[in-house]
């Protein structure tokens, strides 16, 4: 008997592969002074903030300290948030302000097929 994929069951969200080991994860790491493991999941929580607050991937939406905060990161909003745009996890946007780096690739299937169900693209 093949095991279920429990995942796709429950509604987990799954990181983007590689996440783990880029280098713009040891750069954000760098820059904030935090370990790795921290610095994975502070990314992790933008995922799911992302998804579930800016689905389309428009982050820019909020202000920083909700940003930082969704993110679990409990220090200074603005260096958080600067840190995340150096490191390109966030890109500038003129109309969003922010949006999720390569969102499209970091959002989870449960995330793709909402936007589709709604007729909503990504940012």
């Amino acid at each position: 008997m093949k095991a279920k994929n429990r995942s796709s069951e429950i509604g987990y969200k799954k990181m983007k592969r590689g996440t783990i080991e880029h280098p713009k994860t040891h750069q954000l790491k760098n820059i904030l002074g935090i370990s790795h493991p921290q610095a994975v999941g502070h990314l992790e929580a933008l995922w799911h903030f992302t998804a579930k607050f800016s689905i389309q991937g428009d982050i820019g939406r909020w202000n920083n300290e909700s940003i930082a905060r969704g993110c679990l990161w409990e220090e200074d909003a603005e260096e958080f948030i600067a840190a995340l745009v150096q490191c390109v996890w966030l890109d500038g946007d003129k109309n969003c302000r922010l949006i999720v780096h390569d969102w499209i690739d970091h959002a989870d299937q449960s995330t793709k097929k909402t936007l589709n169900n709604k007729n909503l693209q990504f940012i």
